[in-house]
């Protein structure tokens, strides 16, 4: 079963949503991961997205989190990964 599979099943229960997801990190494929959070917006969930951006954000790039949040006026829902981001690039600049 592909994820993108998994996705269009998980669109009949809203515990398959964190499966979707789940089964989004446990691929380890960053381009099935950028998928996730926009999947979540054209199917208007916004707290998965946000949820989508912590459980993938080690496979997302900030600046993809961020645009996806800018254009969807979803900003204030990125922040605390943006938050984290921000934190943990000081942490290394400063050792």
């Amino acid at each position: 079963m592909t994820f993108p599979l998994i996705w269009t099943l998980s669109r009949q229960s809203a515990g398959a949503l964190q499966d979707a997801m789940q089964h989004t990190t446990e691929s380890r494929d960053a381009k099935l991961a950028k998928k996730l959070p926009q999947w979540f917006l054209e199917e208007s969930k916004r707290e998965c997205f946000t949820a989508s951006l912590f459980t993938c954000y080690d496979l997302l790039p900030p600046n993809v989190m961020l645009e996806l949040a800018w254009r969807h006026s979803l900003v204030d829902l990125a922040m605390p990964c943006v938050i984290q981001i921000m934190r943990e690039y000081l942490s290394k600049a400063s050792s």
